[in-house]
């Protein structure tokens, strides 16, 4: 009987995003905040970044529990201005590498969080001087009107192989 065994080295990093959002009402389908960017190290000193965004918390300081899309890309493209439609590009919609829906917050009282766990983003990006960055941008998916620019605060879980 033959086989083989493939061993691969990981790193799971939890990373934390305060996306800058508007203090003004959005309506459904507005950019809830454009790109920005998470600088991910390699585990490979040369080559690509290879991994999985494996969960997502979030924390709503306002605690206005409001749904919203984070879009996952693997360059730092713009999916249009923020707190106005989403409007992008066919070639920037070819940079989303993957999607993960936020709802079903659980209230704290002055503050809400949601987990959105099972919902795996793989992916694959060229690291430069050995440092790789993954790009996440959010749109609304309902009418929120923050009263801090700084409500919303992402917990990704990252394994980076």
């Amino acid at each position: 009987m033959s086989g083989s065994i493939r061993i691969v080295n990981s790193i799971t990093e939890t990373f934390t995003l305060e996306p800058s959002i508007d203090t003004s009402a959005y309506a459904d389908g507005d950019v809830f905040f454009d790109t920005e960017g998470i600088t991910i190290r390699s585990s490979g000193a040369i080559g690509n970044t290879s991994g999985e965004v494996t969960f997502c918390r979030v924390v709503d300081t306002d605690d206005l529990k409001s749904d919203f899309d984070i879009l996952f890309l693997k360059t730092n493209v713009s999916i249009g201005t923020e707190n106005a439609a989403v409007s992008v590009s066919d070639t920037n919609a070819k940079e989303i590498i993957g999607r993960i829906i936020v709802r079903s917050y659980y209230d704290l009282g002055g503050a809400a969080i949601a987990e959105a766990s099972g919902s795996i983003v793989p992916f694959k990006l060229t690291p430069s001087d050995g440092v790789s960055t993954l790009y996440v941008a959010g749109v609304c998916r309902g009418t929120p009107n923050f009263s801090s620019a700084s409500a919303i605060h992402l917990n990704l879980g990252i394994v980076v192989y």
